[in-house]
């Protein structure tokens, strides 16, 4: 049986102007692109839409247990 996880590093490897904040060798297993949808030891990845901006919602995706944000900005490592 074959184990289709994949670190966050070799997921995005190649992925242009893409920022990372966290611990990119994190084994993924759940990756969200809106804060409510985000469970502890996730990945959110903050999008800029047309209605709104992601980045908006970083803090709602910490307190929900996000460990790595994944972003079209430059941003400093999460909290703890």
């Amino acid at each position: 049986m074959h184990d289709a996880t994949q670190t966050l590093r070799e997921l995005l490897a190649g992925l242009e102007g893409c920022h990372l904040a966290g611990d990119d060798r994190l084994p993924i297993t759940a990756v969200a692109y809106h804060s409510q949808e985000v469970s502890p030891g996730s990945v959110f990845v903050a999008l800029k839409g047309q209605r709104t901006d992601g980045h908006r919602f970083l803090a709602a995706a910490l307190d929900r247990g996000a460990r790595v944000i994944v972003s079209e900005q430059e941003l400093a490592p999460p909290r703890g």
